[in-house]
């Protein structure tokens, strides 16, 4: 039985993912090297050797640009994956409160060490921006949202004792894992990634207990 030929990639798709990633990947360093608003659309067009609007088609306008970068950030090595997906089939797998912190910590110190640097540009970019400040909040609200899930599975793992409130648990692990925590414990205070993530472990474990 003839096996069916694979259908052949199709160029123009090929074309523009690689100009979409081009655009991602000088988005990233012009924000880092110039600033978000210094940066604006025309200077990363012609970085890229591109008209104006092939940026807007490729990917869209700025604060869209940039929260194309914090996905890239926060999955690493598993783009395009999903980072969320990820995080919670490791949690899934989990016994005990103490193995939830510890996914939860290397999670933070590896996540963070990525997404610090490109959080800072959305900080500040959302000082002067409201698009940028709108994307800020969302992406806050997005990652409690998240961690609003945790206590139930620790209490299917015996934890939470204490009777804690779900929103106050929520709360410290969102405190706990936010780039601006890592980048002031980090870049600020000169802490190792290592010493973070046993900062946040001790933290989290503490709590969860």
């Amino acid at each position: 039985m003839e096996s069916t030929p694979r259908p052949k990639p199709n160029r123009r798709a090929q074309q523009s993912a690689e100009t979409s990633r081009l655009i991602i990947s000088t988005a990233r360093r012009l924000f880092m090297e110039r600033g978000f608003v210094p940066t604006t659309v025309e200077k990363l067009a012609r970085e890229c050797g591109v008209a104006v609007q092939t940026i807007y088609n490729s990917v869209g306008n700025k604060t869209q640009i940039l929260s194309r970068i914090i996905d890239q950030a926060a999955s690493g090595e598993r783009a395009p994956a999903s980072p969320l997906e990820f995080l919670a089939a490791e949690l899934e797998r989990t016994t005990t409160p103490d193995d939830v912190a510890t996914v939860l910590s290397a999670w933070f110190a590896d996540v963070n060490g990525r997404m610090a640097p490109v959080y800072k540009v959305l900080s500040e970019a959302a000082a002067v921006d409201p698009a940028a400040a709108s994307l800020q909040r969302a992406r806050d609200a997005q990652r409690f949202e998240r961690y609003l899930a945790t206590p139930g599975l620790l209490r299917d793992r015996g934890g939470l004792q204490r009777g804690q409130d779900d929103e106050d648990v929520a709360a410290l692990i969102w405190n706990t894992g936010h780039p601006e925590t890592y980048r002031f414990l980090v870049a600020g205070r000169g802490w190792s990634s290592e010493r973070y993530e046993r900062w946040c472990h001790a933290t989290l474990a503490g709590a969860f207990s």
